[in-house]
């Protein structure tokens, strides 16, 4: 079996929309991994010619106010059916994780249905995001506006620039968002002053995102008028349904998460993606520039260090890492524990990077 990452991805299509689409169209959904000139690629096992394992690879960077990460996205992993329980997926993963690695990526990213897999590969929850549902019964108490209107392709450079005003988002490119933003089954409703959109909103997204409003930006109002549209368009069929909202966690500082907050909009405090650790170096780094006072750090292993502070040590494997840096649903838990044994603060963490639904893979 031959382990490989290719440029061109669509060599491994065929069997990732025989295995995740019943032999439907996958490639729409997905335009920066799969369209040509784009930056995805994929891993494959190969065996006689025939790809029997794969999966997709983009990597981004991730930007929250004045900082940045780079962590590599994976998705569309995939097993012909007669190959399965081989330990194909695993080396496909390993062979993507070290490609990944390579390439100065801090992290994996991905979303999975079951995560049980994921799990024992050193996957975890990490992050933060807030998911509002949001009821049929809301509309009447968002702001009604005449100007809401679809989107047209001749506005997408200014959706874009909207969308990078957003303080925790991916650094996308303009040509990337225009792709991302004609993804088949999708709708995007922008609110207009003098002609110009002024905010916009991003419901259903092939077969991943139906019934969520997953990417939005622009002003609040505006933006609240656009969801206002969408709710009353896509009328629950049954009674207590509702569309659901992605919006970044309250840290973030987003008006529309507080407003919808303090307006009790039913919500759940969601995680951002499941993770896993790539470079203990760097996690390490960020640790120690956090601390409120100087750490001593000696690496125990490959995938551990132990930091000693004015009050004591404490040992990290690469889950302790991400749970001190991108802890789930925000949880502090752990973070407090370390300040209090190492004597110092972290006022910087946890970190609060978001990924709006487009950037999924």
């Amino acid at each position: 079996m031959n382990l490989a990452v290719r440029d061109d991805p669509q060599g491994a299509l065929p069997l990732m929309e025989t295995v995740l689409r019943d032999g439907g169209s996958l490639a729409p959904d997905y335009p920066l991994v799969f369209e040509e000139g784009r930056s995805g690629r994929v891993v494959i096992a190969e065996d006689g010619g025939s790809v029997r394992s794969t999966c997709a690879l983009l990597e981004r960077d991730l930007i929250f106010g004045e900082d940045r990460i780079s962590v590599g996205l994976i998705g569309s992993v995939s097993t012909a059916e007669d190959f399965r329980g081989r330990g194909l997926a695993t080396a496909v993963l390993d062979h993507a994780e070290a490609e990944l690695l390579k390439r100065g990526c801090f992290a994996s990213l991905l979303w999975a249905d079951s995560a049980e897999f994921y799990l024992g590969r050193g996957y975890r929850e990490i992050g933060s995001e807030c998911d509002f549902g949001l009821p049929h019964t809301l509309a009447p108490f968002l702001p009604l506006s005449e100007s809401v209107v679809e989107a047209h392709p001749s506005q997408f450079a200014e959706l874009h620039e909207l969308y990078c005003d957003h303080s925790s988002r991916v650094d996308r490119q303009y040509e990337e968002s225009c792709a991302l933003y004609a993804t088949p089954g999708m709708q995007i409703v922008v609110e207009l002053h003098g002609g110009h959109p002024v905010a916009y909103a991003c419901y259903g997204r092939g077969h991943d995102l139906q019934g969520v409003i997953h990417e939005w930006a622009g002003e609040t109002e505006g933006v609240l008028a656009c969801i206002r549209s969408l709710i009353e368009e896509h009328t629950p069929t049954r009674e207590g349904q509702a569309i659901f909202l992605m919006a970044p966690d309250l840290e973030s500082g987003e008006e529309l998460t507080r407003r919808l907050l303090d307006a009790d909009v039913p919500s759940a405090h969601g995680v951002l993606a499941m993770g896993k650790l790539l470079d203990v170096g760097a996690a390490t780094d960020r640790v120690r520039a956090a601390s409120s006072d100087p750490l001593v750090v000696r690496l125990v292993s490959d995938q551990s260090v132990e930091f000693t502070g004015p009050a004591g040590s404490l040992a990290c494997d690469a889950s302790d890492l991400m749970e001190l840096l991108l802890p789930p649903r925000g949880d502090r838990t752990f973070l407090k524990r370390a300040e209090r044994t190492l004597g110092v603060e972290f006022p910087a963490l946890p970190l609060n990077p978001f990924l709006w639904g487009l950037d999924s893979i």
